[in-house]
This record gives structure tokens, sequence and C-alpha cells, in this order.
């Protein structure tokens, strides 16, 4: 255990592409420095405060599954609270999809799997002129997202409660040339691969 740590160490402290330095290409380079180590773009707080405020809310949903499930509970009612710490987007990662958007700046994001909504959030937060088009399979816990949006004020961002194959076409139509796609709902072999044909 021990040697591994001296062998990380060793090579945090030679890597020559520590922040982007020593990568080809450009776009490599530029994505490297600008997005994974960037700065975070700024309002993210608003979001952690909403954060903050569900974290002790044990208001009980009624949930339906239509994907691979959860891997912290398979109970059918499940707490906003527990919702929130288990299936939200931290806030390291959320910050980094708000770097991605906001580097990226598509005409439309689609989201497939809202959860509660933080991504949403954060991807709206760092691309505003994006129009963010989201599905979750869950009525309950997309009622419970598009209230978490009202908060911090996401105008871009319209949530659908679909099973993601039949939201996948209508919301194909409304997409351009420039286009984001996160994925963070069923993301299993076959169905993966049915959502890209």
């Amino acid at each position: 255990m021990l040697s591994q740590f001296i062998l990380y160490i060793r090579h945090r402290l030679r890597a020559g592409h520590r922040k982007g330095w020593g990568i080809h290409p450009p776009f490599a380079f530029r994505f490297v420095s600008e997005v994974i180590f960037g700065d975070n773009v700024r309002g993210w707080e608003k979001i952690e405060e909403l954060r903050i405020s569900l974290s002790g809310n044990k208001e009980q949903l009624e949930i339906q599954d239509y994907g691979a499930g959860s891997k912290l509970s398979q109970r059918e009612r499940r707490s906003v609270q527990e919702l929130v710490r288990g299936t939200a987007v931290s806030r390291r990662k959320g910050q980094l999809l708000a770097r991605i958007a906001a580097w990226i700046q598509p005409s439309v994001i689609l989201e497939l799997g809202t959860g509660t909504g933080f991504s949403s959030l954060y991807m709206s937060l760092g691309s505003p002129d994006s129009k963010i088009l989201s599905c979750e399979g869950s009525e309950a816990i997309a009622n419970l997202a598009r209230k978490n949006l009202g908060v911090p004020g996401a105008g871009n961002v319209s949530i659908s409660a679909a099973k993601f194959m039949d939201w996948l076409p209508g919301a194909m139509k409304q997409t351009g040339s420039e286009l984001m796609v996160f994925l963070d709902g069923d993301h299993r072999g076959e169905r993966f691969l049915a959502y890209c044909r």
C-alpha cells in the first residue's frame, strides 16, 4: 500500500501534462486546461444552498423506476432527503458539468435522467442560453426536480416525465447541430445502444 502511494506521489510530481501542459493537440490542451482544471462558473452557491435545504426533507415520494434501479435502495417509497443524498450529482461533478456546458455552449442539451434536477441546474448555470430538455422516468421525481428548478431560476430547462425511448424521438426533433447529451439514467448495454440508434 505504501509503495502505491509513493508511486502516485512520484507520478504527480513528474507528470508533464499537469493542467494541460504537454498535451497535444491544441483542442485537448484547451479542454484540460479550461474545463478539467478551469475556474468554476459563478453562482453555484445557490445550488448548494438548495441541496442543504433539501438534505433534511423527509417527505416520502412514490417512485416508479423503469431503468437499472438505484444501487442504494430498491424501495418504491423514498424520502427527498435520501434522493438528494444518494442520487444528486455532487458539487464537484456539477461544477465540472457547468464548465463543460460553458465551454461547448450547445444550442440544446439533452439530459436522460433528471433525478432531483441538480445536474440540470449546473448545466443551466454553465450555459444559460442553451435549451435544456431533460427526461425523468419517475413522475414524482420529475415533479421534485421541477420545484427545485424554480429556486435558483433555471428558465431554460424543460423536464418531461416519460420513458427515455418514448421521449427521445420527440426531443431529437428539437435539436440542431450543436448538441450536448448527458446520460445519467439507465445506461446499461442494450438500452444505451438503443438510445444511440
